[in-house]
C-alpha cells in the first residue's frame, strides 16, 4: 500500500477517535451537572471553556462542590493552551483565580488487566 495513503487513513481514525471521546466525555460532564447536583459553576465553566479554546474533550472529577478539572489536547499545544485556560479562568472568575492552580502532564498509562 501506499506510505501516504496509509498515514492519511490513520490521521482520519485518529480524529474519529478523538471526536468520539469529546462527545462521551462532554456527555459524561453533562450528567454530572444534570444528574448529581453538586458540580460548581467553576467546575461547570472550566470544561466548556477548554472545548471552546480547543481542547479534545475536558471534564471535572474529584470532590464535590469544588474538585479538579483535566483537558486534553496535543502535547505540542499544551503549555500555550494551559496559559490561555488559565488567563480565561481568571478573567471569569477573578476571586477564585488566585486559589486556583493550572498546570501539564502527560497522561498515565491504561488500565491494565492483572491475572
Amino acid at each position: 500500500g501506499d506510505g501516504a495513503e496509509e498515514q492519511g487513513v490513520a490521521r482520519e481514525e485518529r480524529a474519529r477517535i478523538l471526536s468520539e471521546m469529546g462527545s462521551l466525555v462532554d456527555q459524561s460532564q453533562e450528567k454530572s451537572e444534570t444528574l448529581l447536583g453538586n458540580i460548581v459553576q467553576e467546575t461547570s465553566w472550566l470544561p466548556a471553556q477548554a472545548r471552546c479554546l480547543g481542547a479534545y474533550a475536558a471534564s471535572a472529577f474529584g470532590a464535590g462542590f469544588g474538585g479538579s478539572v483535566w483537558a486534553a489536547v496535543e502535547a505540542s499545544e499544551a503549555e500555550a493552551f494551559t496559559r490561555r485556560w488559565a488567563e480565561s479562568y481568571a478573567d471569569a472568575f477573578p476571586d477564585a483565580s488566585p486559589r486556583s492552580s493550572f498546570f501539564t502532564m502527560r497522561p498515565g498509562p491504561a488500565a491494565t488487566r492483572i491475572h
